[in-house]
């Protein structure tokens, strides 16, 4: 094909433009992973047809591709910029009646450039879009809709609607069931978001056992660790936040990557996030002293802001353990800076504010974050799990801090009780308690 182009361009001959256009497009799909050379010739297909008005389908798929390019270099705003413009031209009416599929493939994509570029709205308006479209056009059980399925129900995880995923999932599921084996890719990815809103609904062991299970299948399926970046980032973190740590490491070392470098810029990110939370994990809290966040903070806003909120949520967390309440104010006002839909999105960002509040000794500010933490919960689907048996644990050390220590006990046991129901590490529940020391030690 190279040889064709070459020929085509090199004779002196008048050539429809749109016909060399098609060529480069075409060429540049037999480029695997992220080329220069591809992305040379797919501009130059953008050149070619640009201003004519027949071509919106050709202008959608390439664009589409560059949205790609640009979401894998990390450039999430030219990613966002670009599938937008895709979007508009593949779903316009006239594109619609020339070829609908090619909207629904675009919205679907789109879904995943738009979120990374922090249209969580725009994001779930695609995904439903293209869902509900995927409905309309196919014949039920078309694999399309199951494709069309998980994208929509992976948008509402991060809408924070779990119930209304998992009942997506299981639809889906069913239409994968009806063409293929149940061991494939796309039931594989099926099952990685059930363990995302199993998790959002605060089963974080279940979602931990449904990752397991995913990516011994996975490693069966596909040679390369690259597609399966999403379930062991996911696993770790899930791991990390129960302070499995040493779990956390065998299970890189079975499922993970070879060569981190060789990961996506989003899921390279995620594994240095993973790891320092992991070093956090197994070093002394006096050896890990606030230049050691500084630093690292630092590298992430200089090359992948998504993680920040969270590492500074850690952070303060951090301080109030070594009992550095200097530092602790120091991060208590970077997360005061935060918008309010970052500090949600950390879900235990509320239960970390209110432990400040207790070290500072301000008790009814302690309350007034617990009382926003248990909404917030309520209003994600969230009513069991680890994160609830620990904001019970605070509620109860603000209630014996009032004096009130029939109450603070009682909240006590019904943390321990959540704790040893969501399968809480045993040797962990001590760290529970040390939330509620003054029920503990009256």
């Amino acid at each position: 094909m190279n040889k064709g182009i070459e020929l085509i361009e090199g004779d002196d001959i008048e050539l429809d433009s749109a016909f060399l256009a098609s060529y480069k497009y075409i060429l540049s799909s037999t480029y695997t992973g992220v080329s220069e050379r591809r992305d040379e010739l797919l501009k130059q297909a953008l050149d070619l047809i640009e201003g004519q008005p027949d071509k919106q389908l050709m202008r959608a798929g390439i664009t589409k591709s560059l949205a790609h390019t640009a979401y894998v270099d990390g450039e999430y705003e030219r990613s966002v910029e670009l599938v937008q413009r895709a979007i508009d031209n593949a779903c316009e009416p006239e594109a619609l009646e020339i070829d609908p599929g090619w909207c629904t493939v675009i919205l679907r994509d789109a879904f995943y450039y738009l979120r990374g570029g922090g249209k969580n709205n725009e994001a779930l308006e695609s995904a439903e879009r293209q869902y509900h479209l995927s409905m309309e056009l196919f014949d039920h059980g078309h694999p399309d809709q199951a494709e069309a399925g998980q994208v929509y129900a992976n948008s509402l995880v991060y809408q924070h609607r779990p119930n209304d995923a998992i009942e997506i999932i299981r639809q889906s599921q069913e239409i994968v069931k009806s063409y293929d084996r149940s061991d494939n890719m796309r039931m594989l990815r099926l099952y990685t978001i059930l363990a995302i809103a199993e998790s959002a609904k605060g089963n974080d062991n279940k979602a931990i056992d449904i990752l397991q299970r995913v990516l011994n299948q996975a490693m069966d399926l596909a040679d390369d660790a690259f597609s399966r970046g999403p379930q062991i980032n996911n696993m770790i973190d899930l791991l990390l936040n129960l302070k499995r740590a040493e779990e956390a490491r065998l299970a890189y070392e079975k499922f993970g990557y070879k060569d981190p470098e060789l990961m996506s810029h989003h899921h390279k990110w995620g594994h240095k996030y993973n790891e320092f939370r992991r070093e956090i994990l197994i070093t002394p809290i006096e050896e890990v002293p606030q230049q050691r966040w500084l630093q690292v903070i630092k590298n992430f806003e200089e090359n992948y802001d998504d993680w920040l909120p969270n590492l500074k949520v850690y952070a303060l967390d951090h301080s109030i353990l070594r009992q550095d309440l200097d530092s602790a104010h120091y991060w208590f006002e970077r997360i005061n800076n935060l918008d309010d839909s970052d500090i949600k999105n950390v879900r235990t960002a509320f239960l970390t504010l209110a432990r400040y509040w207790l070290a500072k000794d301000e008790i009814e500010m302690a309350e007034k974050v617990v009382d926003r933490a248990r909404i917030l919960f309520e209003e994600r689907e969230e009513l069991q799990g680890p994160r609830i048996a620990k904001l019970n644990a605070i509620q109860a050390e603000i209630s014996c801090r009032e004096d009130e220590f029939s109450a603070g006990r009682e909240l006590l046991q019904i943390a321990e009780y959540k704790w040893i129901q969501a399968e809480g590490h045993p040797d962990h529940i001590q760290a529970l308690r040390q939330s509620a020391a003054t029920c503990v030690n009256h």
